[in-house]
C-alpha cells in the first residue's frame, strides 16, 4: 500500500498485554546471534542505521482499536473508521486460502523445479513469480482500492484476475501480502502478515515467512541467510527476531534494496507502528537449505510450462506431471502417484511420468509396484538410464542384488559418467563378496567424482574384503577428510586396524563411530571384539549387554 494510505493508529489498552519482535539485519558484521540476550538483541536492532524508522512488531489483543482511512489513497485526515484488531484478523484470515485448488495448484507448479521439503529455493520461486512473473506472464500489477473503502482480495481471485491480465496478480499491497502468504502456506510454510502505520507516506502491509529458531540445534537459519546473500548478491538480509523465543521471520515485502534489487529478505517499510494482524499456523515449520545430490532416485525434472489459469484449467498431461513432481518434492507421495496417473491417462506415452510414479511408490516402500512402473518407462524409452538406475535401487531394497547390478549395467551403458550408479553397483558387488569388481567400480566412480564419500567408503570395504588393510585405512582417512562425521569410515578403519592386530587403535576408531551413532550395530560389534582382543572382558561383557538391549 505504498501508493495508498492504510493509516493504522493504535489505541493501546492498558491491559492488552503486548509482546514485540525486533527488526534485525543479518549483515557482514553479524556474529553469534543465538548467544545474544533479549536486551542485546534490542540494542543491536536500535543501533542499526539500516533499521532507522522501523519499530518492533506488536501483537495486539483482539480488543485493540485501529483507525483506518476510508479513502483509497493519500495521507491521514481524509476520513477514517474504527476497526477492532480481531475483525481485521478475521477478514485477512478468510482471504488467505492455502487449500483453495487454484492457489494450491499454482504453488505446486511454482516449486516443482525445486525438490525438497519446504526449502528456501521454493520460497524464492514463489517470490520471484509474484515480483517478476514467469515466461510471458508478468509480475504483480499494482492497482489501488476503490475510493471510500479498503478492499481485501481473496487469494484465488487475485490469481484469476492476474491470469486474465497476463500477470501474477492485480491489487495493492495487502492483496500482494495475502496471495504471498497463501502460496507459501500451500507448501507447508508458516507465514504472517503485518500492517504498517506511516503518517507521512500512508500505510502498508507485507508478509513474512518463518525461517527457524536460533536456539534449535537443527536450525538452518544462518546457512539460509548466507545462501540468500550469495543468491541475491547482497550483504544484508532483513528479518524479525523474537527476543525471547529467538524465532526468526524473513521479510517477503516487495520493496527494493539499496541497489534496486527485490528479493526475499529485502528492506522493511518505515513507519510508526508495525502491527501483526495474521499468523498462519499454530506450529511453526522451519525452512531448509536446497537439497544436495545424494544417492537417491533420479527423478525426471519438471516440464517447461507457461503458468496461467488457462493452463491449469486445461489439466494437460504436463500440468498433472508437474503437480506430481511438486507433491513428491513435498513428500506427499500418495498425491504424487494420483497426479502422475492422471498425466499417464492423458498421455500414456509419457515415460517421465512412469519413472516418477515409480519413485513415489518406492518412497512408500511399494518396490514391486515401483519396478513395474520403471519397466513401463523403459518399454517406452529403452535408453532411459534414470529408469534403469531407479529399478536397480528398488531391486536393492528387495535384496535382489545380482538383478540390481544388471539394471545398473544397463544404466551405465547409456550414461557411463554417472558416479552414483557406479557407487551403487560397487555396493552390491561388495555385498556379494565380489571385491575385485567392486574395487574397479569404485575406481570409476572416484575418477568421475573424486570427493564422493560413498565412493571412498565402498573402496575401503572392497580393500578390506581383499585383506589389503593398509590401503583400507588410507581410503578411510580420505573419507574422513571429506566428512569427519562419516561413521562408516571410522568403523571400516576399526576393522582394518583389527586386521593388522592394532586393537587399541581399533578401539579408538570404534568409539569415534559410536560417538557419531550410539546405536551403530557394526561399530558396537567391533568394539566388543576389540575389547576381547585386549583382554578387557568386563568391558566386552558390558558392550554385549548393550547390544542385547538394543536388539542386535
Amino acid at each position: 500500500m505504498s501508493k495508498k494510505a492504510l493509516l493504522i493508529s493504535i489505541i493501546l489498552l492498558t491491559a492488552s498485554g503486548l509482546a514485540a519482535d525486533v527488526p534485525f539485519v543479518f549483515g557482514d558484521g553479524s556474529h553469534d546471534i543465538a548467544g545474544l540476550s533479549s536486551v542485546q538483541l534490542e540494542e543491536e536492532s536500535s543501533a542499526s542505521s539500516d533499521l532507522a524508522g522501523v519499530p518492533p512488531v506488536f501483537y495486539p489483543s483482539g480488543g485493540v482499536l485501529m483507525q483506518i482511512p476510508v479513502v483509497g489513497g493519500g495521507s491521514a485526515g481524509q476520513g477514517e473508521t474504527e476497526m477492532q484488531a480481531a475483525y481485521l484478523e478475521r477478514a485477512v484470515r478468510a482471504r488467505v486460502e492455502p487449500s483453495h485448488p487454484t492457489v494450491r495448484d499454482m504453488a505446486l507448479l511454482l516449486v516443482a523445479k525445486y525438490p525438497g521439503d519446504l526449502t528456501i529455493d521454493q520460497i524464492c520461486s514463489i517470490y520471484g513469480y509474484m515480483k517478476k512473473g514467469n515466461g510471458s506472464v508478468n509480475g504483480w500489477s499494482y492497482a489501488r482500492d476503490p475510493r471510500g473503502s479498503d478492499y481485501f482480495m481473496y487469494a484465488n481471485h487475485s490469481l484469476d484476475i492476474g491470469s486474465k491480465a497476463g500477470c501474477a496478480g492485480v491489487g495493492d499491497c495487502d492483496d500482494f501480502a495475502i496471495l504471498m502468504a497463501s502460496l507459501v502456506e500451500s507448501i507447508g510454510g508458516t507465514t504472517r502478515i503485518i500492517f504498517v502505520q506511516n503518517r507521512t507516506t500512508g500505510g502498508h502491509a507485507y508478509a513474512e515467512v518463518y525461517l527457524g529458531n536460533l536456539g534449535d540445534q537443527n536450525s538452518q537459519v544462518d546457512p539460509i541467510i548466507n545462501w540468500l546473500k550469495k543468491r541475491y548478491h547482497t550483504d544484508r538480509i532483513y528479518t524479525h527476531i523474537d527476543t525471547i523465543s529467538k524465532c526468526v521471520w524473513l521479510n517477503l515485502d516487495w520493496g527494493a534494496d539499496e541497489s534496486g534489487k527485490t528479493h526475499p529478505g529485502g528492506p522493511f517499510y518505515q513507519g510508526e507502528k508495525h502491527l501483526l494482524v495474521f499468523i498462519g499456523s499454530s506450529e511453526n515449520a522451519s525452512l531448509k537449505l536446497p537439497e544436495t545430490e545424494e544417492n537417491r532416485a533420479e527423478i525426471s525434472p519438471a516440464l517447461p510450462l507457461n503458468i496461467t489459469a488457462d493452463e491449469m484449467e486445461s489439466r494437460s498431461a504436463e500440468v498433472w506431471f508437474n503437480k506430481g513432481f511438486a507433491y513428491s518434492s513435498l513428500g506427499r507421495y500418495e498425491e504424487a502417484i494420483s497426479s502422475y496417473e492422471q498425466a499417464i491417462r492423458i498421455d500414456p506415452q509419457l515415460a517421465e511420468a512412469w519413472n516418477n510414479k515409480g519413485i513415489a511408490l518406492s518412497n512408500l516402500g511399494r518396490h514391486k509396484e515401483a519396478i513395474k512402473a520403471y519397466e513401463a518407462a523403459i518399454k517406452l524409452e529403452r535408453g532411459f538410464s534414470a529408469a534403469w538406475y531407479n529399478k536397480g535401487l528398488s531391486l536393492d531394497a528387495l535384496g535382489r542384488n545380482a538383478e540390481a547390478i544388471e539394471a545398473y549395467d544397463k544404466a551405465l551403458k547409456m550414461d557411463p559418467q554417472n558416479a552414483r550408479v557406479w557407487i551403487n553397483k560397487a555396493n552390491d558387488l561388495n555385498i556379494l563378496g565380489r571385491y575385485d569388481e567392486a574395487l574397479q567400480a569404485c575406481g570409476r566412480a572416484i575418477a568421475i567424482q573424486p570427493n564422493d564419500v560413498n565412493a571412498w567408503d565402498n573402496k575401503a570395504w572392497a580393500l578390506g574384503g581383499l585383506g589389503r588393510y593398509e590401503e583400507t585405512i588410507a581410503a578411510c582417512e580420505k573419507a574422513i577428510e571429506l566428512n569427519p562425521d562419516d561413521k562408516i569410515a571410522w568403523n571400516n578403519m576399526a576393522a582394518a586396524l583389527m586386521g593388522l592386530e592394532k586393537y587399541s587403535d581399533a578401539l579408538d576408531a570404534c568409539r569415534m563411530a559410536i560417538k557419531l551413532d550410539p546405536q551403530y550395530e557394526n561399530a558396537l560389534v567391533n568394539e566388543d571384539r576389540a575389547l576381547q582382543a585386549l583382554g578387557h572382558t568386563t568391558g566386552a561383557n558390558a558392550v554385549f549387554a548393550r547390544e542385547m538391549q538394543l536388539g542386535f
